[in-house]
C-alpha cells in the first residue's frame, strides 16, 4: 500500500470530518464544497485569460494554428471579457443563497469555509510546484509533456522574445519537464517560412526539427 498516500488521505478526510460537524446539514456542506470547485475553476479561467494576453505581447512572433483576429483590441475584447465573466462567477459563487442560514448556519462560515477551502488548494499546489523545481528526480523520464518554450530558450523565467520558431518545432525530441534540455534555442532565433509552413501542415521531419 502506498503508505504515505494513505496517510495524506486520513489527515485530508478528518479536516473534512469536523467541517461537516461545523455545517448544519449535509446539503450545506455539499453546496459549499460546490461553490469550492467552482471558485477554484474560475481561478483557472482566470490564468488562462491572463497568460492568453501575456503571450500575445511576450511571443508576438510565434506562430500558432489559430489566432484571435482584430490585433490588439480584439485580444482585449475577448481576454476582458473572459476575465470579467470568471470573476462575476467567483463572486455569485462566494454570494450566499437565500437559504444559507438553515443550510450552513451563518453568512460568516458560508464565506470562511469557501475562502479557506480555496486558500488550502491553492497552498498545496503552488507548495508541490516549487518542491518539484528542487526536486527533479520527481520527473518521470518517460514523460512526454515537453519544457516551456522559455525553457528550452535558456531563460530564467518567461520573458519577451522574438523568435517565430513553432512550438512544435522546439518541443521536438527534446527531454521532458524539468529535465535538462537536448537542444537549446535563442530567444530572437529564426526560421525559414518554409518551416513555420510545414510544421502549420504537420510536415516537419525529424532533420528539420
Amino acid at each position: 500500500m502506498p503508505a504515505h498516500l494513505m496517510y495524506t488521505q486520513i489527515a485530508g478526510i478528518t479536516v473534512v470530518a469536523y467541517l461537516v460537524k461545523l455545517i448544519p446539514n449535509i446539503e450545506g456542506f455539499v453546496i459549499l464544497l460546490t461553490q469550492t470547485i467552482t471558485v477554484l475553476y474560475m481561478i483557472y479561467y482566470i490564468l488562462m485569460f491572463t497568460a492568453f494576453l501575456c503571450l500575445r505581447y511576450d511571443q508576438p512572433n510565434r506562430p500558432r494554428s489559430f489566432k484571435v483576429p482584430g490585433g490588439k483590441f480584439g485580444t482585449w475584447l475577448v481576454a476582458g471579457l473572459g476575465l470579467i465573466s470568471s470573476a462575476f462567477a467567483i463572486v455569485l459563487a462566494i454570494y450566499p443563497p437565500a437559504q444559507v442560514k438553515s443550510e450552513v448556519g451563518s453568512l460568516i462560515v458560508y464565506i470562511s469555509v469557501i475562502l479557506a477551502l480555496v486558500a488550502v488548494v491553492l497552498i498545496v499546489c503552488f507548495s508541490l510546484y516549487q518542491l518539484s523545481k528542487k526536486h527533479t528526480d520527481w520527473v518521470n523520464p518517460n514523460n512526454k509533456f515537453a519544457p516551456f518554450t522559455w525553457e528550452i530558450e535558456g531563460l530564467k523565467k518567461p520573458g519577451k522574445t522574438l523568435s517565430n520558431v513553432p512550438t512544435t518545432v522546439m518541443s521536438k525530441d527534446q527531454n521532458p519537464m524539468g529535465m535538462p534540455i537536448k537542444r537549446p534555442y535563442k530567444p530572437n532565433e529564426q526560421v525559414s517560412d518554409d518551416i513555420v509552413k510545414a510544421d502549420e501542415n504537420n510536415e516537419i521531419s525529424t532533420d528539420e526539427s
